[in-house]
């Protein structure tokens, strides 16, 4: 499955982490920090448009880092891909099923 940039955003705020990715033609950096905003680190992104396209350089990323304030961790392609599809996963409810009662 292609990672998609709205998955990584919703990823990103469902975990509380930082993805970052690099761009296969610049070599920037790219981030979705956990509050779902896309950004490149050290530039000043809301005055001076991005130089790259953000769902471009997702779809060619090979390697993504993970970072969750505690450690950061480098995965590859498939495994975030894996690790998005879980995340957003319906919940399954847990605990009390409701059982109908017949008379």
């Amino acid at each position: 499955m292609p990672i998609r940039l709205l998955d990584l955003r919703k990823f990103a705020i469902e975990k509380r982490v930082d993805v970052g990715f690099r761009d296969k033609n610049s070599g920037e950096l790219c981030v979705v920090n956990k509050h779902g905003i896309a950004k490149i680190p050290g530039k000043n992104s809301f005055k001076e448009p991005f130089h790259i396209d953000i769902d471009e350089a997702i779809k060619t990323a090979t390697e993504f880092i993970i970072d969750d304030g505690k450690g950061k961790q480098v995965i590859n392609e498939e495994k975030m891909s894996e690790m998005i599809a879980d995340a957003l996963r319906p919940k399954a409810q847990s605990g009390v099923t409701a059982k109908k009662e017949e008379d």
